[in-house]
C-alpha cells in the first residue's frame, strides 16, 4: 500500500479537491453526514430561529473539522 495524498491543492482557485478515490469517498461521506446532522438539529430548535442557529452552529462545527481533516491529508507539511 503507498501513502499517496488523498486531496491535493487546485491549481486554480482556492482549497483541495480530492485525488484518489479514499479523497472522494471521504467528501461523499461529509456531504451526506453535514445533510443529515443539519436536518436532524433544526427539529431539535423549540422555535424556527433556535433551530437555524443550531444547524448553523453544527454545521460550522463540521466544516472546521472537514477542513483540518482535508489539510491533514495532502501531504503537505
Amino acid at each position: 500500500m503507498h501513502n499517496r495524498p488523498w486531496f491535493k491543492r487546485k491549481k486554480i482557485g482556492f482549497g483541495y479537491s480530492p485525488q484518489t478515490w479514499q479523497g472522494w469517498l471521504c467528501t461523499f461521506a461529509f456531504a451526506g453526514l453535514l445533510a443529515g446532522s443539519v436536518l436532524i438539529v433544526q427539529d431539535w430548535g423549540k422555535d424556527e430561529t433556535s433551530g437555524r442557529n443550531g444547524a448553523f452552529v453544527v454545521a460550522a462545527v463540521e466544516i472546521m473539522g472537514f477542513m483540518i481533516f482535508v489539510k491533514r491529508n495532502t501531504g503537505e507539511k
